[in-house]
């Protein structure tokens, strides 16, 4: 019933709107998960703006966002807009700490995400989300491996070494 989506949805859905359920189940959907007008392109800027501002919205809030987002997406949106979406993921993708597992929890679930849309979504960007993805990854393990030991919170004592061959030398390495 139309009129129970108009009242449902209130603002978002004016009565032109309103012609079969499945428009304005549409309508509605698009309202709810911000994807009308621009909404790739406005996706875009909002991440770029987040990921150059010191201190601004953490990655995983990024990724919690995007995977929203792509719940709501449906084959009959805008391909264009699907696109720059899909380079905003990218993004995000290529920057996200991949050593935190919540982090890499979520981007797992929008990968999958996007998988699961083959009819909004083409292979080839199904493709370059899962490489940002390995690659963020990849540098979270050549971080861990060659990360400095911690630092101890206590002094270690060093023994003085004489600069010259003596006998001194031999006896601190005899104990």
């Amino acid at each position: 019933n139309p009129g129970f989506w108009v009242a449902y949805a209130g603002q978002c859905l004016s009565v032109s709107d309103v012609r079969t359920a499945a428009e304005v189940r549409s309508s509605f959907r698009r309202f709810l998960f911000r994807i009308e007008g621009n909404w790739g392109e406005e996706f875009g800027r909002y991440v770029d703006e987040n990921l150059s501002s010191p201190g601004a919205t953490p990655c995983e809030a990024l990724l919690q966002d995007a995977l929203g987002v792509a719940g709501g997406l449906d084959s009959g949106d805008d391909e264009e807009q699907a696109g720059l979406f899909i380079d905003a993921c990218q993004r995000i993708l290529e920057t996200f700490d991949a050593s935190r597992a919540e982090e890499q929890e979520v981007a797992r679930q929008l990968i999958r995400k996007v998988k699961a849309r083959p009819g909004l979504f083409s292979e080839r960007e199904g493709l370059l989300i899962r490489e940002a993805f390995e690659s963020s990854l990849e540098r979270a393990l050549v971080d861990q491996v060659y990360r400095p030991a911690p630092i101890l919170d206590e002094e270690i004592e060093l023994p003085d070494i004489p600069d010259d061959n003596s006998d001194e030398i031999e006896r601190l390495f005899e104990a």
